[in-house]
């Protein structure tokens, strides 16, 4: 007995796409799935086994008890050991010369 002659809708009628048609779309469908995750991989950070090369490891500066010195000592101190200078500071200010200078020996002195 056909579909017709039951009186029940057709296949065709209910999904009106051809086999080709509907192998197309269906190819599309994969298609853009795929490339979705691809894109996706592509994007995801984490620590796998990627290209990266990790950042150079520096050992951190030498702790100093400098409690009971005054901040600009401190400042020099501390810009002394990562030989950087403040010049108007290193020229106007004593106690920043001071802790300047002995940052850079002591830090010198720890790096040997």
């Amino acid at each position: 007995m056909s579909a017709l002659a039951s009186g029940l809708p057709c296949a065709t009628d209910v999904w009106p796409l051809r086999a080709d048609q509907l192998n197309k779309g269906l190819l599309r469908a994969v298609f853009a799935v795929l490339l979705m995750a691809m894109l996706a991989a592509c994007g995801t950070t984490g620590t796998g086994s990627g290209t990266r090369t990790p950042a150079p490891q520096t050992s951190p500066p030498p702790t100093f008890n400098l409690a009971g010195y005054s901040a600009p000592y401190k400042r020099g101190h501390a810009d002394g050991c990562a030989q950087r200078r403040d010049d108007r500071l290193f020229r106007d200010d004593a106690d920043y010369m001071m802790g300047w200078n002995d940052g850079r020996s002591a830090c010198a002195k720890k790096q040997r």
